[in-house]
């Protein structure tokens, strides 16, 4: 029996330390992909078209570089997704604070038309969240992708695009064209000679 395409039967989680603290990083699949796709898309006004377009025949350092430079034009998504993969809670984006905030100024608005007392405003924190520096320092954002470059998932997906990309290309190649059977054409008694100059 083939072992092409085996894989081990326990996979190990690798971990991953930030902060004194450390992560088992999970598996990766379909999912995972989806969510970049996301990023990719949400970056397509900002980051050079022609980086994105050459995502698929990227080497997985040249991926980590590419996702360190879309982190500030998807810094929410990207870092959602990096709480996701850790196992740490998200916390509160910006953007979703200011719209919590507004929410809450329409509340107190409606109060004071009824006559009540305006309430307090207390914000969510994001304290113990991947937003909280004691969490996750500046910096750790680079240990992550360097953890990435180094996950058996994405070596075997990298591997995997590199066999199909050989093998699309070895498809694509053009064959030779087969020769006539018949001999060359012999040249009209007209035509043979030099070729005139003007």
């Amino acid at each position: 029996m083939s072992d092409k395409g085996a894989a081990p039967l326990v996979w190990e989680a690798p971990t991953l330390e930030i902060a004194g603290r450390e992560y088992k990083l999970r598996r990766l699949g379909l999912v995972d992909v989806q969510k970049a796709a996301k990023i990719v898309a949400s970056v397509t006004g900002y980051v050079d078209r022609k980086a994105i377009a050459n995502v698929g025949t990227m080497s997985p350092e040249e991926i980590g570089t590419f996702a360190l430079d879309v982190i500030p034009f998807a810094f929410d998504e990207v870092i959602d997704w990096i709480a996701e993969f850790l196992g740490i809670p998200a916390g509160v984006s910006r953007e979703r604070m200011d719209a919590l905030f507004m929410e809450h100024r329409r509340a107190n608005e409606v109060r004071a038309e009824k006559g009540e007392a305006p309430l307090p405003w207390n914000p969510p924190s994001n304290e113990g969240t991947i937003r909280d520096p004691n969490v996750f320092p500046l910096g750790s954002e680079l240990k992550v992708v360097d953890a990435l470059l180094d996950h058996a998932d994405v070596d075997a997906f990298f591997g995997m695009v590199r066999r199909v990309s050989e093998k699309f290309k070895a498809k694509m190649k053009p064959t030779p064209k087969k020769r006539s059977r018949g001999g060359s054409t012999k040249s009209k008694p007209a035509t043979d000679g030099q070729t005139a100059t003007s």
